[in-house]
C-alpha cells in the first residue's frame, strides 16, 4: 500500500509552488532550470530543504539494492543537524536507518552543507559550501528524484564523485542515472571519471529522472557529492 501511494504522489500530485516565481524561466514565466544542490539552498536556510523542494525534488531511498521505482520511498526522517554527522551544525539531511537503537546509524541520507564555508565531519570528510550529499547503507540505495512538471526535452548534465577523492577508503560508490528502469548514464566513484550529460531526453508530465547511489560491497566511506543541472 505505501508503494502504491508513492508511485499516486510522484506521478499525479498537483504542484503546490507557483513556478512563475522561482529564477529560471522563460518569458511565458515557465522555469526552464533545474538545479542541485542551488534548488534547495533558494531560501539560504533548511526550510528549503523539503521534499517536492522546488516542486519537483524528492529525497528517497531504496527499500532493497533492486534499481527499480516500484521499490523506492521517501526518507521518513528530517534533521537540521544530521545524525550522522556528529552534531555537527550545518549539515542537515534527510535520512533512515536499520538500526532503530542507533541514532547515529542514519543512513541512507542525503544531506546539504547549508553554510557559506567548508564543514569538516570527524565522522566523514569536509563537506564543500553549499554541497550536497548522498549515502546508500549496506542494504539500501540513496535516490535523488527529479519529476517533470509538464512535458518536456530535457538535458541533464552533472558531477557525482566521492567526498574522499584523495583519500583510498571504501570500494566507492555505483552510480546511476535512470529513467525508470532504463539508465541513461552511470559510473563509479572508484574511478577517475565523474561528469556526466546526457542529450534530448523525453520526459511526460509527472515522469521521473533518478539519481542513484548503489553502495556495491558495503558502505563504508560511500558520501558521494551530487551537481545536477536539468535544462529544457
Amino acid at each position: 500500500m505505501e508503494t502504491l501511494i508513492l508511485l499516486l504522489v510522484l506521478s499525479t500530485s498537483l504542484f503546490t509552488q507557483d513556478l512563475a516565481n522561482i529564477d529560471g524561466k522563460d518569458n511565458h514565466g515557465s522555469k526552464t532550470r533545474w538545479e542541485l544542490p542551488g534548488d534547495v539552498l533558494d531560501t539560504s536556510n533548511q526550510i528549503s530543504f523539503n521534499q517536492e523542494a522546488n516542486g519537483v525534488w524528492y529525497f528517497m531511498e531504496g527499500t532493497s539494492l533492486v534499481h527499480d521505482p516500484v521499490t523506492y520511498q521517501f526518507l521518513p526522517k528530517y534533521s537540521a543537524v544530521c545524525p550522522a554527522s556528529s552534531g555537527v551544525v550545518g549539515l542537515a539531511c534527510w535520512w533512515d536507518t536499520l538500526e532503530p537503537s542507533n541514532p547515529l546509524a542514519a543512513f541512507p541520507h542525503v544531506e546539504v552543507n547549508f553554510t557559506d564555508h567548508a564543514i569538516f565531519d570527524p565522522f566523514s570528510s569536509t563537506h564543500p559550501a553549499h554541497s550536497m550529499t548522498m549515502h546508500p547503507e549496506t542494504t539500501r540505495l540513496a535516490v535523488v528524484a527529479w519529476r517533470s512538471p509538464q512535458e518536456l526535452k530535457i538535458d541533464i548534465k552533472g558531477t557525482i564523485k566521492s567526498l574522499y577523492p584523495s583519500i583510498p577508503c571504501g570500494d566507492g560508490v555505483r552510480w546511476s542515472v535512470e529513467k525508470g528502469t532504463s539508465v541513461l548514464a552511470s559510473g563509479d566513484t572508484s574511478l577517475s571519471s565523474s561528469g556526466f550529460s546526457v542529450k534530448s531526453v523525453g520526459v511526460d508530465k509527472g515522469e521521473v529522472i533518478y539519481f542513484i547511489a548503489d553502495p556495491k560491497a558495503n558502505n563504508q566511506c560511500d558520501s558521494t557529492l551530487i551537481s545536477v543541472a536539468i535544462a529544457k
